[in-house]
């Protein structure tokens, strides 16, 4: 079901959506800090009555074990039939014709954390300001977050299984 619950590329405030959940997925270098870029007020805001989880990979850019754009576009396609993700990657940026400029750099995730998003995560929404109301005038709202100094406790294994299990059903 990953295909219809990816809506990152078609500008949605979560990378993947479903009623009730979602799941914002950040990125970064193995070599850098683990500070992440947040693009909007809604970003890290959770669904009405739902949740929303943080999940923070660090990929090493250098590995020639890794994969590559290519082989992880390959294997998702096989998965569906519909050719959504085809699409999707295109809403992207990801195109076949440059395939063998993609191939050339492979990643490798290195640390995963998962996050749970809910009233004690440090973030920005509208819910920041007075009366839960942007300010007239402000606009555009970007930020950086360190989850290495949040403090907030990381997901095990078994709340990350839940939070994938209850997003697919």
């Amino acid at each position: 079901d990953a295909p219809a619950l990816w809506k990152g590329p078609l500008r949605h405030h979560h990378d993947f959506a479903a009623d009730d959940d979602a799941i914002e997925v950040k990125t970064t270098l193995s070599g850098e800090d683990l500070v992440v870029h947040v693009h909007g007020l809604d970003q890290l805001e959770p669904p009405t009555g739902g949740t929303l989880a943080l999940a923070h990979l660090r990929v090493d850019p250098l590995a020639d074990s890794g994969r590559s754009v290519p082989d992880l576009a390959d294997q998702l396609s096989a998965r569906d039939p519909g050719g959504r993700i085809r699409s999707l990657l295109a809403a992207c940026g990801f195109s076949d014709e440059h395939r063998e400029s993609y191939e050339a750099m492979r990643f490798e995730i290195v640390e995963e954390r998962w996050y749970l998003v809910d009233e004690n995560f440090p973030r920005l929404t509208a819910s920041s300001f007075p009366g839960g109301q942007v300010p007239v005038g402000l606009d555009d709202f970007q930020y950086t977050l360190d989850l290495g100094v949040v403090g907030a406790p990381t997901l095990d294994e078994a709340a990350v299984d839940e939070i994938l299990a209850r997003l697919a059903t």
